[in-house]
């Protein structure tokens, strides 16, 4: 796992910036 050299913080910053993107993604694509 390489969140275990990660810092806690950076982790989540990084977690946010997933499903910050996930969530533009899905605004981006045509509702069904």
């Amino acid at each position: 796992m390489f969140a275990v050299s990660t810092p806690p913080g950076r982790v989540a910053a990084l977690l946010m910036t997933l499903k910050m993107r996930s969530q533009v993604l899905k605004n981006k694509s045509p509702p069904h």
